[in-house]
This record gives structure tokens, C-alpha cells and sequence, in this order.
């Protein structure tokens, strides 16, 4: 869900008004490396149950981690992608005051604190598992 939230905001960050964005910043650019960070990131996150006899390797089986390993990267990349999308959309102009990505990222929040607090748990597991307890 995380990941679906962080791709929505790629994809508003798309749309904002290129007419006014400043001459060095395409919105649209940074959209498209945002989306295909996400993309691979999805595909690499769900494909470990596709990866049977027979039905050939999405990823390789060296690169496999565990869940809470695979959890933090997504989380740590969907914060990379709200900041940025939020951050590259400060020069364009506000309405009634609001921030263009305001209401996405409002309707986030609740997807992005249980991210934050399912890392925070694999956090406390791994430190019970490392001190044996």
C-alpha cells in the first residue's frame, strides 16, 4: 500500500504545471525515475513467491533477504519518494494556500505511520533476536 501511495504521488508530481516550473527542473523527469524506482522496487518485493521450480527466476536467489531487510528498503524508499516529490514541488504555485501534493500526502499518512511502525517492530525483533531473548 506504501508503495501504491508513493507511486501516486510520482505520478501527481507528473502533472504539475511544467509552463511554470523553473528552466533546470523537469517534473516530468523526475516523476519517470521516481515511478521506475517503484516499479522495480514492487516487482522485486512481490516476485520471491513466483520464483518455483519451472517458472524461472524474476530475482536472483543471491539477492534474496529476509522480510525485514526487503520491509526497510521499501520504507526507506518511500520516504525518498515523498520528499522528493514534495521538495520538487515547492516552485510551483499554491492554491488557496496549500501545497500541490498536500492532499495526497494527507491521505498517505495513514499507510506511510503503519509503514513507519511495522519497521519499528522489525526493528525490536531484530534486536530481541540478536540478543537471544
Amino acid at each position: 500500500m506504501a508503495l501504491g501511495a508513493a507511486s501516486r504521488l510520482a505520478d501527481e508530481l507528473a502533472v504539475l504545471g511544467p509552463s511554470v516550473a523553473p528552466p533546470f527542473f523537469s517534473p516530468a523527469a523526475t516523476a519517470a525515475e521516481l515511478s521506475a524506482l517503484l516499479r522495480q522496487e514492487r516487482l522485486g518485493f512481490t516476485a520471491e513467491p513466483y520464483n518455483g521450480p519451472g517458472l524461472g527466476r524474476l530475482i536472483s536467489l543471491a539477492a534474496r533477504e529476509s522480510l525485514a531487510d526487503r520491509v526497510r528498503r521499501v520504507a526507506m524508499l518511500v520516504h525518498h519518494v515523498v520528499t522528493a516529490a514534495y521538495e520538487k514541488a515547492i516552485p510551483f504555485p499554491t492554491k488557496d494556500g496549500q501545497h500541490p501534493l498536500e492532499s495526497l500526502v494527507v491521505d498517505s499518512v495513514a499507510v506511510l505511520q503503519h509503514l513507519r511502525f511495522t519497521v519499528d517492530l522489525l526493528l525490536i525483533e531484530d534486536v530481541g533476536s540478536a540478543t537471544g531473548t
